[in-house]
């Protein structure tokens, strides 16, 4: 070959010769670098899940979470079937008149941490606090297939639990607290729900009428917990009903925009 077209070749071919040595001799280094991209990637994702989380789940639930793959980049919003449960406490309205901003901030604190250490202990998600009011659901970001039975049991114990603080309202001169129970099994929406301003992971679903006539027939028969039919099913298809002590309410609960009537139970307690 012509050595006036040997130069001309070598030099062309001298970058992509220098760039196929480097990746001969750093091989492994590079697949390293890359690997830890890939890992960096997944970790943003991972970031944005428990940010949207963060407050909401317990801590055990979060470890459950990093160990699952799918579980650990964005979510999209996806479908799926969750045991709602909403508590409002009577009693509350004369807290919030007598007591200082201060006080009630320091009360509030204290009610709201246990309530929540009671649903975490459950392995339940907090979707909100409206000032004493708790909304909450089981089936979410973790599907569990006794998801309705947590739900009751973390009701119970939350009753028990304000029952427990009575003495010491009555003692400052204050009426016990009276807290009622909604719960209900549902289709839901669930992911992030949120705003650019403002992500959220929380749930949507027709189950909201639900609850509040569930509200108003604890009011109407002075009672604490009230499930519907939807629960009370999921219990039964799986076995569970026998944890639990329950009576059927005499009245079907007719709730806004359905046509056929809901069949309410009442979940006991044993000192109830």
């Amino acid at each position: 070959m012509n050595p006036e077209t040997i130069v001309p070749l070598v030099t062309e071919l001298k970058w992509p010769f220098v760039i196929l040595v480097i990746l001969v001799l750093f091989r492994k280094p590079l697949v390293e670098l890359f690997g830890r991209l890939t890992n960096l990637s997944i970790s943003a994702g991972d970031f944005k899940l428990e940010s949207a989380l963060e407050g909401r789940v317990s801590p055990e639930v979060m470890k459950q979470l990093r160990k699952q793959p799918r579980l650990a980049g964005p979510r999209e919003a996806e479908s799926t079937q969750a045991t709602i449960l909403y508590m409002e406490t009577r009693g509350y309205t004369l807290l919030y008149e007598a007591l200082s901003p201060t006080d009630l901030a320091r009360y509030l604190h204290s009610y709201l941490t246990s309530m929540t250490e009671i649903i975490f202990k459950y392995g339940g998600t907090v979707d909100r606090y409206e000032g004493i009011a708790i909304t909450a659901y089981w089936g979410a970001p973790i599907q569990y297939p006794d998801s309705a039975a947590r739900a009751c049991k973390a009701a119970l114990e939350m009753q028990q639990r304000i029952r427990e603080l009575g003495p010491q309202l009555e003692t400052q001169g204050f009426p016990p607290l009276l807290p009622q129970f909604a719960i209900t099994t549902a289709d839901v929406v669930v992911g992030d729900l949120g705003s650019d301003q403002k992500p959220g992971y929380s749930m949507v679903g027709d189950y909201q009428h639900i609850l509040e006539g569930l509200l108003r027939l604890n009011i109407n028969f002075q009672t604490s917990i009230l499930i519907t039919e939807f629960t009370y099913k999921v219990l039964q298809d799986r076995e569970l009903l026998g944890e639990f002590e329950m009576r059927m309410l005499a009245e079907e609960l007719q709730t806004r925009g359905k046509d056929i009537p809901i069949s309410v139970y009442e979940l006991c307690d044993s000192d109830g």
